[in-house]
């Protein structure tokens, strides 16, 4: 019996595994893929989903250039090297890292944030903005769309109500909501 820590990996791996006995010691060696493999010729739509469904991405088909291993990871603020500005709101729920980071896409895809009861309600869809933090270390606010606002919360299959709201994405890295800054008063 093994354990291995996965948490934040992406990619493909050469696991070996030694087994010994009374005659000797036996190895074997496989290779293990850490998130979703999309291909690069697929005809149709893939979906990568980060652990407990809380976002996804959907992807249309042949929208890599090339096969790709691709992951939706939350992180804490905590667990980033993302430092926010004293003053400045917090990110509502986690910070999503797309890996492999740096990837861009032919087509655009979707990337979906959920958001439970109690981290966003209604009134906070419209008044929250996503922010995509590039490699380089700028940051942009995406073009967010509320997926349906008339039959919220929805109701996952776990009971849980939920808030979704979807960017469009053609590049991965660091993605995460804050609540709208109000506009600046000057004196």
């Amino acid at each position: 019996l093994a354990y291995w820590n996965v948490t934040g990996l992406n990619g493909s791996y050469k696991v070996k595994l030694s087994v010994q006995d009374n005659t000797g010691i036996k190895d074997n060696t496989i290779t293990i893929k850490i998130g979703s493999e999309v291909k690069a010729n697929s005809l149709s739509q893939t979906f990568v989903a980060a652990p407990y469904n809380r976002a996804y991405l959907s992807l249309p088909a042949q929208s890599v250039y090339e096969d790709s291993v691709i992951s939706v990871i939350p992180r804490k603020l905590s667990d980033t090297e993302i430092k926010i500005s004293t003053g400045m709101p917090l990110p509502i729920g986690a910070i999503y890292e797309l890996k492999p980071r740096g990837l861009q896409l032919k087509a655009s895809a979707q990337f979906v944030m959920r958001f439970l009861e109690g981290e966003m309600n209604e009134d906070d869809l419209g008044k929250a903005t996503i922010y995509h933090l590039k490699d380089d270390g700028s940051i942009s606010p995406m073009d967010v769309h509320i997926v349906n606002k008339s039959t919220y919360p929805v109701t996952s299959i776990d009971g849980k109500k939920y808030y979704e709201i979807a960017i469009p994405i053609n590049s991965f890295s660091y993605y995460f909501a804050i609540p709208q800054i109000p506009i600046p008063r000057l004196d």
